[in-house]
C-alpha cells in the first residue's frame, strides 16, 4: 500500500476496456473517494482529467486526514480496469502547517502561533477554488449580534486552505464564537462572495491567559 504524508498531492488513476479487452471511454463517468475518516466524497466528471483513450486520471491536492484512503472510478458501457485503488495517509506534518477541519478550534488568548489554519470545503465535499480570491474570518460571538470581521490570507501551497495570523486580539477576547470565513472572487470586474462552511455552524473558543485559569 502507498503511504503518503498529510498535506501531499496524490494522483487517482483509473482504466476502462470494452468487451474485447480494447480501451474505451465510458458513456458515463464518476469518481467517488473515501477519506481516512470515512467520509465519502464524489468528485464532479468536469474534474476528472482524461489520459487518453479509457485512461483517467485525478490530482486530489490535499490529503488532509490520516487513515487508509480508498476510491473507485465507476462507468457505464466499459469494463473496470484498475479502477480503484487505496492509500495510507500518515500525519506528519508539523501542527504549525496542517489546516484543521475540526468543528471546535481552541485558542488561548495571547498566542500568536500557530495561525490559525482551516481547510474549507465545498457543499458537495469539493476543495474551495482560491484563485484570485480574498478572505476574511468572520467571528460572532455566541449570544450576540455583533460580528467581528479579520483580514485572512489564501495559502498559495496548500489548496482550499486559508489561515488567520492573530492580530486584533483587543477585540477577542476570551468567549465562544460563530466562525466563518468568507471568500470574495474577483472575475473580470465583477465580484462574487461565498461563506464557509455552508451549512454546519463552526466554533472558535478562546480561553483566558493561562495565569488567569490557575489563580
Amino acid at each position: 500500500m502507498n503511504r503518503y504524508d498529510v498535506g501531499d498531492m496524490v494522483q487517482l488513476t483509473g482504466s476502462f476496456v470494452d468487451e474485447s479487452g480494447e480501451p474505451t471511454d465510458p458513456t458515463t463517468l464518476a469518481l467517488r473517494i473515501r477519506r481516512g475518516d470515512g467520509s465519502v466524497v464524489v468528485v464532479p466528471p468536469e474534474e476528472i482529467t482524461s489520459a487518453g483513450e479509457g485512461e483517467f486520471a485525478y490530482d486530489l491536492h490535499l490529503a488532509d486526514i490520516p487513515g487508509v484512503w480508498s476510491y473507485v472510478y465507476e462507468g457505464e458501457d466499459a469494463v473496470a480496469q484498475a479502477a480503484m485503488g487505496e492509500f495510507r495517509v500518515t500525519g506528519t506534518v508539523s501542527a504549525g502547517r496542517r489546516p484543521t477541519t475540526a468543528r471546535t478550534i481552541y485558542h488561548h488568548y495571547g498566542d500568536t502561533r500557530p495561525p490559525l489554519r482551516v481547510l474549507l470545503r465545498n457543499p458537495d465535499g469539493t476543495l474551495a477554488d482560491l484563485d484570485d480570491a480574498t478572505v476574511e474570518l468572520v467571528l460572532r460571538p455566541a449570544g450576540q449580534h455583533t460580528t467581528y470581521t479579520f483580514d485572512a490570507s489564501v495559502v498559495e501551497d496548500m489548496p482550499g486552505v486559508v489561515e488567520y495570523n492573530w492580530e486584533g486580539e483587543e477585540s477577542l477576547f476570551p468567549w465562544t464564537y460563530i466562525m466563518h470565513w468568507r471568500v470574495t472572487y474577483v472575475e473580470d470586474s465583477d465580484e462574487s462572495s461565498q461563506t464557509f462552511p455552508s451549512r454546519d455552524v463552526n466554533r472558535l473558543i478562546v480561553k483566558g491567559p493561562l495565569e488567569e485559569e490557575s489563580s
